[in-house]
């Protein structure tokens, strides 16, 4: 895949044409990953961020987010209540039992979003329990999901080894099974669509096999969606964006933290290298 152009803005845009992304992640011991998400997709174009977490974490996540709305997810009481949203996340440290409902609902709400990490777990309950026969037409290319190799093989029983060899025809298995972009994140990342297509991000960086950077990457897709990027391109751009501030971020500071690339994505995404962000 090529270096992704810049995510470009009309010059009279504002807060209210920019699209506003939802997210639901994080749980007592996993906030940090809603906190990484949800500034993510603040930072990737969306032009605003709210954050739904459980009433244990709400009051330290209001607290640490500032240009995020920090909601207790006791406030979506219907449908209705995410009329104002364009484009979702569910997953992200989010924990498994109780959120079948809430993620069906997500999904059912006609708007594109993205399924990370505990959410791939949601979604496969979600499929064995009630969704088995319209899972993949509800869902209808709209949703992308961001599984590690461990995260792929709940949705698809496949052996390690099988899908080291072949990941292609795994992830283009599951993106038509599913209805779903599939971006499968290793020291390579590669996107499939349920029309067939394909692409592959060449990270090959170390460096980024920290704790957290997945989030980034999933808030990275997310916000890009709700800007209103079509899904299989915001993979595409998520990926390569998030690649290119993983090798800026090595040859500045060798190792680092997920936490250091959040000051990198708007500049990466405008169309600058990234050599100037905030230490």
């Amino acid at each position: 895949l090529e270096e992704p152009a810049p995510l470009r803005m009309e010059a009279e845009a504002y807060k209210n044409t920019r699209g506003h992304c939802a997210l639901f992640c994080g749980a007592k011991g996993t906030s940090g990953a809603a906190a990484l998400s949800a500034e993510a997709a603040a930072r990737s174009g969306t032009g605003l961020t709210s954050l739904f977490v459980d009433e244990d974490i709400y009051t330290a996540m209001a607290a640490k987010l500032l240009s995020v709305m920090v909601k207790p997810v006791s406030a979506v009481r219907d449908p209705e209540t995410l009329e104002p949203f364009t484009a979702f996340l569910a997953g992200s440290g989010w924990g498994v039992e109780g959120r079948e409902e809430l993620l069906r609902v997500l999904i059912e709400s006609g708007r594109p979003g993205v399924i990370d990490a505990d959410g791939l777990r949601v979604l496969r309950k979600l499929e064995e329990e009630t969704m088995r026969n319209t899972l993949a037409e509800t869902l209808n290319g709209r949703w992308i999901c961001t599984p590690h190799p461990g995260e792929f093989r709940v949705l698809q029983a496949i052996d390690r080894e099988s899908l080291r060899r072949d990941p292609f025809s795994a992830i283009l298995t599951a993106a038509r099974e599913y209805g779903m972009v599939v971006l499968l994140k290793s020291h390579l990342c590669y996107i499939a669509a349920p029309d067939g297509r394909t692409a592959i991000v060449d990270g090959m960086n170390p460096a980024m096999g920290t704790g957290g950077t997945g989030d980034v990457l999933a808030g990275l897709a997310a916000g890009l969606l709700a800007a209103g990027v079509e899904p299989f391109d915001a993979a595409c751009r998520a990926a390569g964006f998030h690649q290119k501030i993983g090798t800026l971020l090595r040859k500045r500071r060798g190792w680092f933290l997920a936490e250091d690339m959040l000051p990198y994505i708007s500049r990466v995404l405008s169309g600058d290298n990234g050599s100037n962000a905030a230490e």
